[in-house]
């Protein structure tokens, strides 16, 4: 694929701290941990612009409970359903009590 067709992939925080970069990908799947508070940008920016052309990209921001991949978790046969699920419950349950003592401090 030529590098026209490339896009570079940055994530930083409010801070202005870059968490993920890289260079001229044509597909992938990137992942960050979140080691600030705040919001995060993500900017895709095309190397070379010679020929025109349009890109497209299809852009899934997870954050939480829903980052996790419980299918293919399951799919990979390491567990089996029901733990999966249990895992799944355990994570809701903790991101629940970490938002309630979010809202306590505020």
């Amino acid at each position: 694929m030529p590098d026209s067709h490339k896009l570079n992939v940055k994530v930083t925080s409010s801070h202005g701290h870059i968490f993920q970069w890289a260079e001229k990908v044509e597909k992938g799947q990137f992942v960050f941990t979140a080691m600030e508070q705040g919001n995060y940008m993500a900017c895709f920016s095309a190397p070379e612009h010679w020929p025109l052309i349009t890109l497209t990209i299809d852009f899934d921001w997870r954050t939480g409970v829903q980052f996790k991949d419980w299918f293919n978790v399951a799919k990979k046969g390491h567990v089996d359903a029901m733990k999966v699920e249990l895992e799944q419950l355990y994570h809701t349950i903790n991101s629940i009590h970490e938002e309630m003592f979010y809202f306590r401090a505020r």
